[in-house]
Parts: structure tokens; C-alpha cells; sequence
């Protein structure tokens, strides 16, 4: 059994594309994915700008190993599209591959009981795609990607990524959460007819089609309210917000008053540092002078003592002749009494 995948891009705001990836078991694990990639213009001035026919518009849906389909793109334009083909020739699996990539059941697709009914057999799968979708920046960064897992007994999990492809979130409220930002209602047969519920639709009476018009009604209503809840909720935390600034704003100004004080004490402090500095400067000159003086009484001193070096040198000198007439005159007086005793002897 081969990876299947099926992918449907769409215009967001500020011409951003955005694609969603589905991808589906293959032969060695059994398990389906789907990817979900997203990426968003960092301007959000331009995105309420935009028109509101360009949110959430489909521009490709592509198909790998799904259903009939090896390998398939369908370019989709802003407005109506119509696909046409022989019967067998895969229409369906478009309309099939679109609900199954955006979160719908296997059941709701009426092509088959569960996920993995979907599988194109005897094909090998390739590695995910991934794709831009412009959801939740703050989250996620510019990429988004979802992946769907579907196991062969027939359990599944959605996984939310980030663009460095990390967990974000295993719940389908988010995925839920993305295809609200888009306006676009899957399971809604006013969003998406199926050729089951397109025969129902036109063998029904107009009580039935009634209905499906009035699900709209209710539903514009539904999101009236809810955009008016949320304003309300909004004009509530404005008024707290109002109030927490008020007392910010008496705050602010005891702290202006507490700082006018200390600013005074700053200045006076200031003006004492500011005459410090001056006594420092003169007390400074004076030691400078003092040094000076200092300097020129060891200079005089050295000339001072150089004649008393000399002299004390000079008298070094003769005391040295002095002791050396010592020793010449003991010398002699040796060898004069020497030769007054020889000649006695004789």
C-alpha cells in the first residue's frame, strides 16, 4: 500500500499562498499523514485590507496515491470551477481529496468506510511536502505543519507543528480553529456538495432544500452574535483597562512629585560634589607645589654635600699616607735597632 497524499492551496491575506498537504500510509507502517503548511505576510496592515473574497479561496488541489489518482493538480480559479470527465475518471476523488485534506471523515466523503479505504494500492509512497498556510505566526512562525496520522485498524491523531517541526498541538480544535479563520465549512453541503448529497439534493422536496438555506440564515446569525459577544467582551476588558490606567495615571503622578523632591536633593547633592571637586583641585595645586619644593631642597642638598664628599675623600687619602708613614717608620726603627744590637756585639 503507497503513501497517498492529497494538497489544496489557498490565498490568504496580503497574496500570501498557503498550502495544505495530506499524505497517507504506505507500505511499511500502514499510517497516513497529512501536512498542513503555513505562512503569513509580517504586515497585518495589508491583511485588513484585503478583500474578504480572497481569504481562504482554493488555488491547487493536488492528489498523490489517492483514490485513482498516481499523481494529479487541478489549478482552481477565484471563482466558480467546474470539473468535468467521464464517469471513472476521478471528479469525485478532487471533491474527496479537498474534504479529507481539511479535516472531514472518510463517511462523509461516500468513498468509503474509513481512511485507509482511501489508498491507492500498489504504489510507493514518498516523503511529506511540505507547504505555507498563514495561521497563528505568533505559534507557529511563517510555517505550519499538520500532520494526520491514520493507522490501519483505523485510529488517528492530528499532530500541529511548528516551521522547525515541533509538536505544537495534538488537538483537531486547532486544525478547527484554522478552517474558521478561512471561512470554510467542510462537512457544510453548502460549502461542499458530494455527488451522494448532490442526488439527495435534487431528488429531494423543497422542504429540504429549505433547509439547507435556512442552516445558512441561522449560521450568518450564529456568527452575527458571536461577532457581537466578542466586541461586548471587548468593551469590557476596554473599561477594566480604562480603569487600570486611570490608577496608573494617580501613580504616575505621586511618583512625579516624590521624584521632584528627590531631584532637588540631586541638584543640592550635585552643587556640594560640584564645590568638593573645586577644594580637591586646590588642595591638589598645593601638594604639587609642596612636591616642587621638595624637589629643588634635595637637589640643593646633593650640591651641598658634594664639596663635603671631596674633602671627606681627601681626608680618606691622608689618612691612608698617614698610616702608611706608620708602618714605613716602625719599619725603620725595626731595622735601626737591629743594627745598633750587631754592632754591640761586636
Amino acid at each position: 500500500m503507497a503513501a497517498n497524499s492529497a494538497k489544496a492551496r489557498k490565498r490568504h491575506a496580503g497574496d500570501s499562498p498557503s498550502s495544505v498537504y495530506v499524505l497517507q500510509s504506505d507500505a511499511s507502517d500502514e499510517d497516513e499523514f497529512a501536512h498542513v503548511g503555513s505562512s503569513q505576510s509580517s504586515q497585518s496592515q495589508s491583511q485588513t485590507s484585503l478583500d474578504r473574497s480572497e481569504m481562504g479561496v482554493i488555488e491547487e488541489i493536488y492528489c498523490e496515491n489517492f483514490m485513482c489518482h498516481r499523481k494529479m493538480v487541478v489549478k482552481l480559479g477565484r471563482n466558480i470551477n467546474f470539473i468535468t470527465g467521464e464517469n471513472g475518471s476521478g471528479k469525485s476523488a478532487i471533491i474527496a481529496a479537498l474534504q479529507i485534506c481539511l479535516g472531514a471523515s472518510a463517511r462523509t466523503t461516500h468513498r468509503g468506510k474509513s481512511l485507509k479505504n482511501l489508498i491507492r494500492n500498489s504504489d510507493q509512497g514518498e516523503q511529506p511536502r511540505k507547504g505555507t498556510d498563514a495561521f497563528r505566526p505568533e505559534q507557529f512562525g511563517t510555517r505550519i505543519q499538520v500532520e494526520r496520522l491514520i493507522r490501519i485498524e483505523g485510529t488517528a491523531e492530528y499532530r500541529l507543528k511548528d516551521m522547525d517541526g515541533r509538536v505544537v498541538s495534538k488537538a483537531k480544535a486547532d486544525l478547527e480553529a484554522m478552517l474558521d479563520h478561512l471561512n470554510i465549512q467542510i462537512d457544510n453541503p453548502c460549502a461542499v456538495l458530494d455527488q451522494e448529497n448532490a442526488k439527495l439534493f435534487l431528488k429531494g422536496d423543497p422542504a429540504d432544500k429549505y433547509k439547507f438555506a435556512h442552516l445558512e440564515e441561522k449560521l450568518v446569525s450564529v456568527k452575527h452574535h458571536l461577532a457581537w459577544s466578542f466586541v461586548r467582551v471587548k468593551e469590557t476588558e476596554c473599561e477594566t483597562l480604562r480603569e487600570e490606567l486611570e490608577q496608573c495615571q494617580t501613580k504616575a503622578d505621586g511618583y512625579k512629585k516624590h521624584m521632584a523632591k528627590y531631584q532637588a536633593q540631586v541638584e543640592a547633592l550635585t552643587a556640594d560634589q560640584h564645590h568638593l571637586n573645586e577644594s580637591l583641585e586646590l588642595e591638589t595645586e598645593k601638594l604639587a607645589d609642596l612636591d616642587k619644593q621638595q624637589q629643588e631642597l634635595k637637589h640643593r642638598q646633593r650640591q651641598l654635600r658634594y664639596p663635603q664628599q671631596i674633602k671627606e675623600a681627601e681626608l680618606d687619602t691622608c689618612k691612608g699616607q698617614r698610616r702608611d708613614c706608620k708602618s714605613e717608620r716602625e719599619r725603620v726603627g725595626a731595622r735601626l735597632h737591629s743594627i745598633r744590637d750587631q754592632s754591640k756585639n761586636r
